[in-house]
């Protein structure tokens, strides 16, 4: 995992850096990962940042998102440093599909 994440660094832009960035340091699910990804960045554009995210702990609070919560292996928080974080939240949104188009035109595994 953290070879493809050197590789996969060395070939994108600094935007899309941040994704496997931000999945690395999480630990969650990819369809998890891609929801909080956006869910950062949607709630900063809305100044709604601090109702997902809690500087005091710097963690990302999803149990407070009801996506989240599942029958099983629901996640509960993720602790991320908050520069991290700023980053996401000034960022593009990101999508599966345009993550998987974008490695596979440069020849890297998803």
């Amino acid at each position: 995992m953290i070879q493809w994440y050197k590789d996969t660094c060395n070939i994108v832009d600094d935007n899309e850096r941040l994704f496997p960035k931000f999945m690395l340091l999480s630990g969650l699910r990819q369809n998890e990962g891609i929801m909080s990804f956006n869910l950062i960045t949607e709630l900063f554009k809305n100044n709604k940042l601090g109702d997902y995210f809690s500087e005091e702990f710097s963690m990302l609070e999803h149990y407070k998102c009801k996506q989240f919560l599942r029958n099983t292996k629901n996640a509960y928080i993720t602790i991320l440093p908050k520069e991290l974080v700023i980053q996401i939240s000034n960022s593009k949104p990101v999508t599966y599909s345009a993550i998987r188009c974008y490695l596979d035109r440069r020849k890297m595994k998803i």
